[in-house]
């Protein structure tokens, strides 16, 4: 895998369909709820875009969502991470760096000042204090850090994702996971070697103004609920600096889509489901929206 970018970092971090005729993949966009219905469910289903990072409270802004979430048996999330301690335990090991590699190892001089220097200047502290860390675990927490930058305040155990299954786990409904937190941190930090991913750290903080501008992006597309903008912008940016190669598009969303929508209609069949997952996962002909339909299921927007 070629590189892991800032979008990559934040997926971490910590982004559905009868018979009826389908949509047109162009109006798969433009809302972030969407209710699925027909083929064998007895009830129906509903799938929610999220931005990882974004506030809880955002959910009140999104029209529907409150009382799709209050009315359904169950919630599904990417990973079940209503324990964040035990969550962080889990994927902890597997952001480390072996013992037997530096950061020495992996840059010339002049490259290890410029990272050592831009960790302080976004993470207060540099190579010194973090470098047990491997480079695409530091590329997570200077996402989150520029993040910081558009979302003020955000808070890991206050994310729409965890309130959603926090509100969950008040109201005694059971709480499902499409992968497990091992599985997603070995995608994040595992697939990539360290020369790649030491590579990739370099690129994004030399290109800081850069991923600033690409978050702002991705938040104000959020907002607009444009599903295929914030697709666009990962798949298909030209003008960005540290693009993500085709293996790790794959990877991060084709495969994973692909996964999902052979595990969703068995979780979803017998429990109407409140399905959360970034946001990107729902764009394109790779998306949820476009693959779910394709399996029978009616998927409608929840305009109110």
């Amino acid at each position: 895998m070629k590189t892991k970018t800032l979008f990559g970092a934040m997926l971490m971090m910590s982004m559905l369909i009868g018979c009826s005729q389908a949509n047109s993949d162009k109006e798969k966009t433009g809302y972030l709820l969407w209710k699925i219905s027909g083929k064998d469910l007895k009830k129906p289903s509903y799938l929610l875009g999220t931005l990882h990072l974004e506030a809880g409270t955002y959910i009140d802004s999104i029209p529907g969502a409150r009382k799709a979430l209050n009315d359904c048996e169950q919630v599904i999330g990417e990973v079940e991470s209503s324990n964040p301690m035990e969550m962080q335990a889990q994927v902890q090991e597997y952001m480390k760096m072996p013992e037997d590699t530096s950061y020495r190892m992996l840059y010339a001089d002049e490259d290890y000042e410029l990272v050592d220097e831009g960790l302080k200047s976004t993470l207060g502290v540099g190579l010194e204090q973090l470098g047990m860390f491997k480079p695409s675990a530091l590329s997570a927490m200077y996402a989150v850090a520029l993040c910081h930058k558009i979302l003020p305040g955000v808070n890991p155990i206050n994310t729409i994702d965890f309130t959603v299954q926090q509100e969950a786990v008040k109201n005694d409904k059971p709480v499902e996971g499409l992968e497990t937190a091992e599985f997603q941190a070995n995608l994040l930090f595992n697939s990539d070697n360290l020369a790649h991913q030491a590579e990739n750290l370099l690129c994004n903080l030399k290109n800081q103004e850069y991923g600033i501008a690409m978050m702002r992006t991705l938040v104000d597309d959020y907002h607009k609920a444009n599903l295929d903008g914030l697709y666009e912008k990962y798949t298909n940016d030209k003008d960005n600096p540290c693009p993500a190669s085709q293996e790790e598009i794959n990877a991060m969303v084709n495969q994973r889509n692909e996964d999902w929508v052979q595990k969703l209609p068995e979780m979803i069949k017998e429990k109407s489901s409140f399905i959360a997952v970034g946001a990107m996962h729902l764009a394109g002909e790779t998306g949820l929206l476009s693959k779910l339909e394709k399996e029978g299921y009616t998927v409608q927007a929840v305009k109110k």
